[in-house]
């Protein structure tokens, strides 16, 4: 899997489709979109996916922001959590420049909000893909890097890898643009080493990392929604590569492509 997200009933996880070609959810890319029962069970595919990126849930719809897609540049994809359906581009850059390379997505049940990996600027916009209006401003313009964002009682919480900015960091907006960024922790100091996915849940954030002696992301760091100094939920086995987290119900969830 590549990535993960909840409606509290189901899983959805993006990832490798094993049965190939022979399944028509599959991409050119080898990668569909999956659903699970959020407490274990079958996987069973619903949709193609070239190059997704961060999923959510909202209204019965899964949306995807995928940074190529088949227009070649930023779509926000959209269809039938059930599947059976078809899949809709919300958002193009094509028609819309705004979203240069999207990677991060997520939603408060009311709103999406997709983050622009190029600067780091984020973005909320209605269900339908009308009414994008950024919050705040662009965070960086030192080029690319992986980003990933989660939504939490009115605040939107953007992990920044400092793959081109140098510093990875933490930080949170208020959704409705009442307020500007609030650094969550500032990792001058550490212990982030290239830190991937957030996720947000009972006054808690979680950040997947990469270890240094391998490379692979398989440490789970903890801190308070309020701040404070992170620490190391779980680092190594069972994790191989951690793709994707989430939470729901009370629990956290990560996927890992490497298990």
């Amino acid at each position: 899997p590549l990535n993960l997200a909840s409606d509290g009933t189901y899983l959805y996880a993006a990832g490798t489709n094993l049965e190939g070609s022979s399944d028509p959810n599959t991409s050119p890319t080898g990668l569909s979109l999956f659903r699970l029962p959020l407490a274990g069970g079958a996987a069973i595919s619903l949709y193609p996916a070239l190059e997704p990126m961060q999923l959510a849930v909202l209204g019965g719809n899964l949306d995807w922001v995928d940074p190529f897609s088949d227009s070649g540049s930023t779509q926000i994809l959209q269809a039938l959590a059930a599947g059976g359906g078809s899949v809709t581009a919300i958002y193009s850059q094509n028609v819309n420049p705004a979203i240069v390379s999207g990677t991060g997505l997520a939603t408060d049940g009311t709103y999406l909000y997709a983050l622009d990996s190029s600067e780091g600027q984020l973005y909320r916009l209605n269900s339908d893909g009308s009414g994008l209006a950024p919050l705040g401003g662009a965070r960086y313009a030192t080029g690319p890097q992986t980003e990933s964002i989660a939504v939490y009682q009115g605040n939107a919480y953007v992990l920044e890898s400092g793959e081109s900015s140098l510093v990875p960091d933490l930080v949170s907006i208020p959704t409705d643009g009442s307020g500007p960024y609030t650094t969550v922790w500032d990792n001058s100091i550490g212990p982030f080493i290239d830190p991937q996915c957030v996720a947000v849940g009972n006054g808690m954030i979680y950040v997947s990392d990469a270890d240094p002696a391998t490379g692979q992301v398989t440490t789970i760091w903890a801190l308070p929604v309020s701040g404070g100094n992170p620490v190391a939920l779980i680092s190594g086995a069972p994790f191989n590569n951690i793709s994707g987290l989430t939470f729901a119900n009370g629990a956290l969830y990560a996927s890992d492509s490497g298990s």
